[in-house]
């Protein structure tokens, strides 16, 4: 259109702002966090990039990764959510509380991921799961609940899911160790 798309100068490990600005340089929106500049296709119609949530933001800032196109002509921006099918795991359904666990006095605490203060379960005695590194969590059902574990440092990383039974404690694999390389977190993709 007659504005701007602009990458501005707030730099964190790698990322950035991007604005939009109006004819006279005016900001009028901030747009997402970007690790590069937009592209600009071949024959110069269209503007592409992709925001995400650096993973340093509160739980109740963090927002999907999106794919945004605008058409340099009308400054039109068509944005649509990146899906993801990682080793074509199956979708699980979600209720309307996304789950996150943090560990409190070697308990494993089930929270509210939006705010991440709601307690939704707790478990006394998760055992050894709790010197490694837990990550997204996501329910299976109402008594079951998945975590993303993290192992190992370096090169040397592996994931695996763990179920925990919310009434008995229990746990065990629901996907088991995989060799992960240069990944520092697993997410799930869940369905609503």
């Amino acid at each position: 259109g007659d504005g701007f798309l602009a990458v501005d100068d707030r730099i964190f490990e790698g990322t950035t702002g991007l604005d939009r600005l109006d004819a006279r340089g005016r900001r009028v929106a901030e747009l997402g966090t970007v690790a590069g500049a937009p592209v600009l296709s071949a024959d110069g119609a269209t503007l592409r990039w992709i925001t995400f949530t650096p993973l340093e933001v509160s739980p109740s800032e963090r927002r999907p990764t999106r794919l945004h196109v605008a058409d340099v002509a009308t400054g039109e921006i068509r944005s649509r959510v990146i899906r993801r099918d990682v080793d074509a795991l199956p979708a699980v359904p979600q209720r309307e509380r996304v789950p996150a666990v943090v560990t409190k006095g070697g308990e494993l605490v089930v929270v509210d991921d939006a705010t991440g203060e709601q307690e939704l379960g707790r478990i006394p005695s998760p055992g050894s799961w709790t010197r490694r590194g837990l990550w997204s969590a996501a329910w299976e059902d109402r008594r079951h609940l998945l975590v993303a574990v993290v192992s190992g440092r370096g090169g040397e990383r592996a994931a695996a899911i763990v179920r925990f039974d919310l009434r008995t404690g229990a746990a065990e694999l629901a996907v088991d160790w995989l060799p992960i390389q240069d990944v520092f977190y697993v997410t799930f993709e869940t369905q609503p």
